[in-house]
């Protein structure tokens, strides 16, 4: 449990996120009704997201941390319910500077820790979705996909890839020779999930906003 999450909150969101990971329509159906009207609140917000981005990274079993990367995504990405903000808000980009802080440092740890494939491709979703928000630097990130890029282990390697193509924006000028150092090593790749189609796609993404 996050410091900053009282125990029975975080009993109350693990109930919460049970709910809606039920198979009893009923169950799933109360449990849509207190996310949506209870939690996805201006003052709930962080809290949720914390919770979720935690449960992502540590929780048990496999099909929670999957379950709680989707969610944590898709509700990251999601409009803010309250009125004044502009079409394209993304409720990521308006918690709290240091929710934004833990939340990041939390997948981050979540990405670089024992996880199956499946897990670690939804972190990486999750990580590429919040990496879209400029106006708090990440210095930890680029370094993690560079090193990820090369490491042993192919999940680690693919996860890196889903990164960059998702949000390619975040490689400057100023990562050139790391970048090239990626490419080839992606390019020489023989596992097929890192495969050269991937590289592909970001390059193709990369010329696109050129």
């Amino acid at each position: 449990m996050l410091p900053s999450i009282p125990p029975e909150v975080s009993e109350a969101l693990s109930q919460l996120l049970s709910g809606l990971s039920s198979a009893n329509n009923s169950i799933r159906s109360a449990a849509e009704e207190s996310l949506n009207k209870e939690w996805c609140k201006k003052d709930r917000i962080d809290v949720l997201l914390m919770f979720l981005a935690l449960s992502a990274a540590q929780g048990s079993p496999d099909t929670v941390r999957q379950f709680a990367a989707v969610l944590f995504r898709r509700l990251a990405i999601k409009s803010p319910n309250e009125q004044g903000y502009s079409v394209t808000a993304r409720q990521i980009d308006h918690v709290s500077h240091s929710a934004k802080i833990e939340i990041r440092n939390t997948l981050l740890q979540g990405f670089m820790s024992q996880q199956s494939n499946n897990v670690r491709h939804k972190i990486a979703d999750a990580i590429a979705e919040i990496s879209k928000n400029t106006s708090t630097e990440w210095p930890e990130l680029l370094p993690t996909i560079f090193s990820s890029s090369t490491n042993s282990d192919p999940s680690f390697r693919e996860s890196a890839f889903r990164i960059i193509t998702t949000s390619p924006e975040i490689i400057s000028s100023h990562h050139l020779e790391d970048s090239l150092k990626m490419f080839h090593s992606g390019f020489e790749d023989q596992n097929d999930d890192s495969s050269f189609t991937k590289l592909i796609k970001f390059i193709t993404k990369i010329i696109r906003k050129r």
